[in-house]
C-alpha cells in the first residue's frame, strides 16, 4: 500500500499563521487609536491660545493696576505685577465635565540689570507662583477662563504671557509638568 501525499497546513503552521495576524491587528490598532492624539494636542492648545487671549486683554481692561498698564495677580497679601519685559506663565488645569478647576500662575523677571530677558540664556526664572481655584478669595481670572471651556475639556493647559497680555504660546498635555515653580537661571 503506498501512502498518498497529504496537501495542506499542519495544526501547527494554522496556529503560527493566526498568532502573527493577531501581533500584526494588535499593532494596527494600538497605532490607529493614537493616530488622533498630536492633532487634538494642537486643537486643545489653538483653542487655549485664543480664548486665553480673549480673556486676558479683558482681565487686563479690569484690573486695578490699570494705570500701570500691567497684569498684575494676588496672591494673599502680595500683589505681583507682570512689568516691561517680565512673563507670565499659566497652567490651567481642566477636568471633564466640571471645565478649569485650578490655575497656577508663575511671574518670569527680566533680569535686574535691566537687560532683556532670554530664556535661551538662563536669564529667566520663575520668580513666584500663585495657585488659584474656586475657593480662592480672587477666583475672577478661573471663572472667565470658564467662559470658553466645554465638558470634554480635559488635561492641563500651558501658556506664556508678555507684559502687554499677549498670549506668546500655548501647549496642551494630559499630565501635569511638575516643575512650573523651579529655577531656570543657569547663569
Amino acid at each position: 500500500m503506498q501512502l498518498k501525499n497529504k496537501k495542506g497546513f499542519t495544526l501547527v503552521e494554522l496556529i503560527v499563521v493566526l498568532a502573527m495576524i493577531g501581533v500584526l491587528t494588535a499593532i494596527i490598532l494600538s497605532l490607529s487609536m493614537n493616530a488622533g492624539k498630536p492633532q487634538a494636542a494642537v486643537a486643545k492648545a489653538k483653542s487655549f491660545y485664543f480664548g486665553s487671549q480673549r480673556i486676558l486683554i479683558q482681565y487686563r481692561a479690569d484690573s486695578p493696576e490699570l494705570q500701570t498698564g500691567y497684569l498684575s495677580y494676588k496672591k494673599g497679601a502680595m500683589t505681583y505685577t507682570i512689568n516691561t519685559g517680565d512673563y507670565m506663565y499659566i497652567c490651567a488645569k481642566a477636568e471633564k465635565n466640571n471645565g478649569f478647576t485650578e490655575l497656577k500662575l508663575a511671574k518670569l523677571s527680566a533680569p535686574a540689570d535691566g537687560t532683556a530677558a532670554n530664556p535661551a540664556t538662563g536669564y529667566t526664572q520663575f520668580q513666584f507662583a500663585a495657585e488659584i481655584t474656586a475657593s480662592s478669595t480672587d477666583h475672577s481670572l478661573l471663572d472667565k477662563l470658564n467662559t470658553f471651556s466645554t465638558d470634554d475639556d480635559e488635561g492641563y493647559y500651558y501658556a506664556l504671557v508678555d507684559d502687554q497680555c499677549k498670549v506668546i504660546m500655548t501647549y496642551w498635555c494630559e499630565t501635569f509638568i511638575d516643575d512650573i515653580s523651579k529655577s531656570t537661571d543657569t547663569a
